[in-house]
């Protein structure tokens, strides 16, 4: 005997084979991340320096990055040629290098502060070193013939000569000389502990986390003033050592949606607080209204 329910079941349009071909879809159908995820990585040229802080950003934002190791001029021309969504540098720009920026576009670049990397020269607590003139340590790396200054006693920092001489010379002071009296380490631990022993007389450290009771800070001296690294000085870029991390693109509105996303997040709370813990100087989260009436500017911290 046939029961009338059973045979709806089979035959009506939405019988039980129907909703386990329905099931049997889902289960095995996964849920599709956003697009940008797999197709759109941003694309970055930057200082090797700053590779570790760009991951950083990337892994905390959840958006997927290319990065492409390169001092601040070659990741400049990628930038200029479209290569790269961002270019992220050191230093401030030249004219030439704005002009080279503007050649294809035909439009001014799009340059976005981010904070400051902050070098200071350290030496033993209780030394009493005197102020480490800023004319003095560039004729250091120079090549001066003899030790001189505070660099008497020998000095540290972890880049070679040859980074030094490009970070804080211009380039038609770079002579590729020796450099007296100096000498390179892998770890700034490393030039802690030199200094700390008086194997050193100074040590060049870059994160602002780099800190020892038995280690103090030795300011800069520029034509007869006194300049710490400290807020006021590094915002109003007195403190010479400092510079500038900036993010540069050419592709203005057509940047793709991962990459603006990127570059509201690293610019605002979280991704400064991600650049602070990273040892370095933050900007400032922009303020709305500044933005809004089209004049951005750090706000105090």
């Amino acid at each position: 005997m046939h029961s009338p329910e059973r045979e709806s079941m089979k035959e009506g349009p939405l019988g039980p084979s129907f909703f386990l071909i329905v099931s049997l879809v889902f289960s095995i159908t996964p849920l599709s991340p956003p697009t940008w995820a797999q197709s759109d990585p941003v694309r970055i040229a930057c200082e090797p320096s700053l590779s570790k802080l760009v991951r950083k950003w990337s892994v905390s934002s959840s958006i997927p990055v290319v990065i492409l190791g390169n001092e601040s001029s070659p990741a400049l021309r990628e930038a200029a040629a479209l290569n790269v969504d961002f270019a992220i540098i050191l230093g401030e720009i030249t004219q030439g290098e704005k002009s080279l920026l503007s050649v294809r576009t035909r439009s001014l670049p799009s340059i976005q502060p981010l904070g400051w990397e902050v070098p200071r020269f350290i030496a033993k607590t209780g030394t009493e070193r005197d102020p480490v003139e800023w004319s003095t340590f560039k004729e250091v790396l120079r090549g001066a013939t003899q030790e001189i200054g505070n660099f008497s006693h020998g000095w540290r920092s972890t880049g070679p000569s040859a980074a030094l001489q490009s970070r804080f010379l211009p380039s038609h002071e770079r002579e590729r000389r020796e450099v007296i009296g100096y000498k390179q380490l892998s770890l700034e631990a490393l030039v802690l502990k030199e200094v700390m022993q008086g194997d050193a007389g100074l040590g060049l450290v870059y994160s602002l986390k780099t800190a020892n009771p038995e280690v103090e800070v030795i300011p800069m001296e520029i034509s007869g003033e006194i300049v710490l690294p400290e807020e006021e000085d590094i915002r109003k870029e007195r403190y010479p050592l400092a510079q500038k991390i900036q993010m540069i693109t050419c592709k203005g509105r057509n940047l793709a949606p991962s990459a603006a996303q990127f570059s509201e997040f690293v610019a605002h709370a979280t991704g400064q607080a991600i650049l602070e813990q990273a040892g370095y100087f933050p900007y400032g989260e922009p303020d709305p209204i500044k933005v809004l009436s089209g004049g951005v500017t750090p706000v105090d911290r």
